[in-house]
């Protein structure tokens, strides 16, 4: 097959296709979707009922070559079609532009070859003819597995991260602390209301369009989505894989753990190099340096960034009490055949389990907020710990293996985990205000003027956080120079 980066106008949007195609849709035509093709996949004629074409795609002026069109040809069946999202330039001219993202559309098979006669010759241009990968899908009987870690908007991805983050606000500090204060003033700018999360996904709908992203899912929505190339371990850490062999033999990282210098990243490299764990997941050691950062921005009295690293902490505290953000099995039980058992529970876990249940879950956390004391934190080092703390808590609430099984029968994973999946997220909003009141009081916040604790303006917020100098997002060989 010819392979070239080729360009179609779809309503106003790109197409790339692997193969010398270009064209701009149309369809569906003749009053129909079937349609007869002089070309398949083997160059045999195909008969009208048997294939169906959701778009036709004529060609258009080469790009680079305006009086050339280039044609579909036999060969170029099984091209992939997908739009090429534009992105905005960075605010600077001195910053790289965002990466170029790729849709996947349409699948091609065949063509439509239609002649005109001119006043000269008689011309043929060829149609290409593809089919929605929707419907291929549907056709299959299959579904879109996403990647587990690519940031899910529906429900703990929006509702989950928005309602942890919300409920801490209003519980930050004393009642009449100066951090209470400023949360509860910043709350909108930190998540949302409870009226606007209760209305579950399309709340969020087109959320990384928005001039402005609330905090507590910036990390998903605008940097693990492609702003930042080394966020995505920030998120998580596989924490329950056994060593086969070695003076840890039998053991997990989690009970490595339990000795806290082994909260080390030296550990934590040859654990992963042990168990074979090629994604090294940090979450520890990024809530190490934000607690480090926003402990700093307090003692500088820089209350708008002290509010935009609170915000994006939430995010990942709310990681750390999600089961299978902290597990091997985060989507399914790897098998020997290479496959996994439960394939697809992180979607049904995350999304699918909450759906229509919003308002019952935010009150299960609010009447499961435990009220026992958590351990003195003066570091960032001290922060890891009491991360990895929760993470265990929240083995011991819900283990990721009973999640899997529960998916894999086919049980109700709402009626099953409900009430331990809103206590293991009210031990987050309780873990989540215990670090922002200990780096609040190590940096003296108290002290900060009562004029400069209100509202902080959503373009300031949006400007600190697109910098990549602000809590830059590393990788375990590197966050180091970091803590």
């Amino acid at each position: 097959m010819r392979c070239a980066r080729l360009l179609v106008s779809v309503i106003g949007i790109l197409l790339v296709a692997a193969a010398a195609l270009a064209g701009e849709p149309r369809g569906p035509a003749f009053g129909s979707n079937r349609y007869l093709a002089t070309i398949d996949p083997v160059g045999k004629a195909l008969d009208v009922d048997d294939y169906v074409a959701d778009l036709i795609i004529a060609p258009r002026p080469d790009p680079n070559d305006k009086t050339k069109t280039t044609n579909t040809l036999p060969g170029d069946s099984g091209t992939l079609w997908c739009l090429e999202q534009t992105t905005e330039a960075r605010e600077t001219k001195t910053q790289a532009p965002f990466p170029m993202r790729f849709r996947p559309l349409a699948l091609e098979w065949g063509a439509q070859v239609t002649s005109e006669r001119g006043a000269k010759s008689m011309s043929a241009t060829s149609f290409t003819l593809a089919t929605a990968l929707s419907t291929i899908c549907r056709e299959l009987d299959v579904d879109v597995v996403r990647g587990w870690n690519s940031g899910l908007p529906e429900y703990w991805g929006a509702v989950g991260h928005y309602t942890i983050a919300a409920i801490a606000c209003q519980r930050a500090g004393a009642a009449k602390s100066k951090l209470r204060t400023l949360m509860t003033k910043n709350l909108e700018r930190v998540s949302y209301t409870r009226a606007t999360i209760e209305k579950g996904a399309r709340a969020f709908k087109g959320l990384t369009k928005e001039p402005f992203i609330a905090l507590a899912d910036v990390p998903d929505y605008a940097w693990k989505g492609g702003a930042r190339s080394g966020e995505q371990p920030n998120h998580f850490a596989d924490m329950d894989k056994v060593v086969p062999e070695g003076d840890w033999e039998g053991e997990t990282l989690l009970e490595l753990c339990k000795d806290p210098k082994n909260v080390a990243l030296d550990v934590w490299q040859e654990y992963y190099k042990l168990v074979k764990e090629p994604s090294k997941g940090i979450l520890p050691f990024r809530v190490w340096q934000i607690f480090n950062a926003m402990t700093k921005y307090a003692k500088a009295k820089d209350v708008a960034r002290f509010v935009a690293a609170a915000g994006v902490l939430a995010h990942y505290v709310g990681d750390a009490c999600q089961p299978l953000h902290i597990s091997y099995m985060y989507d399914g039980e790897p098998t020997e055949d290479g496959g996994k058992r439960g394939r697809g529970v992180h979607h049904g876990y995350e999304a699918v389990m909450f759906n229509a249940h919003v308002a019952e879950l935010w009150d299960g956390i609010e009447a499961k907020l435990p009220k026992k004391k958590l351990a003195k934190v003066t570091t960032g080092r001290d922060a890891a710990l009491l991360t990895i703390a929760l993470m265990r808590e929240t083995f011991d609430l819900i283990e990721p293996s009973e999640i899997v099984d529960a998916y894999a029968k086919g049980s109700d994973l709402w009626k099953k985990f409900h009430a331990r999946t809103a206590k293991t997220m009210a031990n987050g909003v309780t873990y989540l205000t215990h670090l922002w009141q200990s780096a609040w009081s190590i940096g003296h916040g108290e002290t900060i003027a009562q004029k400069k604790l209100g509202t902080i303006d959503e373009e300031r917020l949006t400007k600190i956080c697109d910098d990549e100098k602000f809590l830059p997002s590393m990788r375990i060989g590197t966050i180091g120079e970091e803590l």
